[in-house]
């Protein structure tokens, strides 16, 4: 499996939770609790951001 990057600098930069901002297209958000490849704090972190962002969630 590939990386983006193994800076810190670098994988800020091309984080989508980093980049929420300039997402236009609706997402959604679905996440496995016994996901092994992304923890579910990746899922809360994009999920805060798009919310920063000011993108509505769903209900």
């Amino acid at each position: 499996m590939g990386y983006v990057g193994d800076e810190k600098a670098e994988l800020d930069r091309n984080s989508p939770v980093t980049l929420a901002a300039k997402i236009k297209a609706p997402v959604f958000p679905v996440h496995g609790g016994k996901d092994k490849r992304a923890p579910v704090g990746h899922a809360h972190a994009m999920r805060a951001a798009l919310s920063a962002a000011g993108r509505p969630r769903r209900k």
